[in-house]
């Protein structure tokens, strides 16, 4: 079963959506526009994790997510993510089956 697991990973590490993630995420670190973004979001949270003043925050939040880069980076990692969910809830429901029968 261990095989069958690293079997797992490797094919999720070659599929499309990781592919794809690790393209866009090298677009996100070569692309001067979204980095200034992203350092705009980052000051705006730490402002208002000081301060408690929204505005800022609001903005820079929406300014990023209507960047396409980053809106695909996230879409792609929410997948990944619920995959990862999936998984664990399938090997939790075989863990559980093996522990209820020793």
């Amino acid at each position: 079963m261990i095989d069958s697991v690293y079997d797992v990973i490797d094919k999720i590490e070659e599929s499309t959506l990781v592919k794809d993630l690790k393209c866009i995420k090298s677009k996100i670190n070569s692309n001067s526009d979204v980095k200034k973004l992203i350092s705009n979001f980052e000051d705006a949270k730490n402002e208002y994790n000081e301060t408690g003043i929204t505005n800022n925050f609001i903005k820079a939040k929406e300014a990023l997510m209507k960047n396409e880069l980053i809106s695909r980076y996230l879409n792609i990692q929410n997948e990944i993510n619920l995959l990862i969910l999936y998984i664990n809830k399938k090997i939790g429901e075989i863990t559980k089956d093996t522990i209820h029968h020793v």
